[in-house]
């Protein structure tokens, strides 16, 4: 049942970042929900599942995108494994807490990003690429705490927890 919830928010994440948050790009760049979701089951599971999800979430982002396939898998797979490992001590309710791990998520995601791209380019940094990934991080990180309290209090609810269970 947890794969199908975690499936299904992935499909919606994709459809929203595509057909809507895509028109209001700034730079070139929109906040990555799917990266939201990895960030916050990652965060809320251990790093082996995270990495697991990011490696899924970002493939369906590849094959539904058409970009190079494997490069959002690879960076949301690393975040999410990074994110679950960082998240270990903390306390989940503050929600600084989902700021914090989304800003570690999205440095991840941009690095692995930025490297794939170096490596794919002969080492040429794209100027455009930097100013998208930049966009990008500092819009994730502005909504990151009114997205992660709607995820804390939609976490809460009963019918939720019995399909998510305890993490």
């Amino acid at each position: 049942m947890r794969f199908a919830l975690l499936a299904i928010l992935t499909i919606v994440a994709a459809i929203i970042n595509n057909a809507v948050l895509a028109d209001f790009a700034i730079l070139k760049a929109s906040p990555d929900l799917i990266l939201f979701i990895v960030v916050f089951y990652a965060s809320h599971s251990d790093p082996e599942k995270g990495l697991i999800y990011g490696l899924a979430a970002g493939f369906f982002e590849d094959l539904a995108c058409g970009a190079f396939i494997g490069m959002n898998a690879l960076a949301k797979g690393v975040a999410g494994y990074v994110v679950g490992r960082a998240q270990s001590g903390f306390y989940e309710d503050n929600l600084l807490y989902g700021l914090v791990n989304v800003a570690i998520g999205s440095l991840v995601n941009a690095a692995i990003i930025l490297l794939i791209n170096l490596l794919s380019s002969h080492l040429i940094i794209d100027r455009g690429l930097l100013e998208s990934l930049a966009s990008q991080f500092l819009q994730n990180v502005v909504i990151a705490v009114p997205v992660y309290a709607v995820f804390m209090v939609v976490r809460t609810r009963s019918w939720v927890k019995s399909i998510w269970g305890e993490l």
